[in-house]
């Protein structure tokens, strides 16, 4: 078997680099300061690129996961907020008599100034089979599910 000796597994420019520093007390000093700096730094730079990488993403992650916190909480408590609300209207008197009465302007504009009370843009009417009635000219977008449009009565 023939011997293959260090030499052999060794790349070409290596060699020759070895040969061109290998007589040279000032080359070898200056290949072993330039060493750490052409070969460490692009190493430092990477990882340090890689961990600031991650940590913005955690911060961000971090950052998103309050923000939305912060409005889950705030929805809710418009959301309570406005269906306290909407339940003292629906049990009221005002409403009742204005639904039992026979002036559907009377009705609509009770509606229409009870949505601007609570800020919202409409407000649905629904009789007890989940049908929608609304005297007012506005009409809201249709419910989710329903393949038809809204419904009169």
């Amino acid at each position: 078997m023939p011997r293959v000796g260090p030499v052999k597994l060794l790349p070409r420019w290596l060699i020759r680099l070895g040969n061109a520093v290998g007589g040279s007390v000032r080359l070898k000093l200056m290949a072993m300061v330039m060493a750490p700096l052409l070969l460490g730094m692009p190493l430092l730079l990477i990882i340090v690129w890689i961990w600031g990488t991650q940590g913005y993403d955690r911060l961000m992650l971090n950052k998103v996961s309050s923000d939305l916190g912060t409005a889950r909480q705030y929805f809710d408590r418009v959301q309570n907020g406005v269906s306290t609300g909407l339940d003292g209207f629906a049990g009221s008197h005002r409403l009742f008599t204005a639904l039992h009465g026979t002036s559907q302007s009377q009705l609509a504009n009770l509606i229409d100034s009870e949505a601007r009370d609570q800020g919202l843009d409409y407000l649905l009417l629904v009789d007890t089979r989940a049908r929608r009635r609304w005297p007012s000219g506005r009409r809201p977008p249709p419910l989710e599910g329903s393949q038809r449009g809204p419904q009169r009565s």
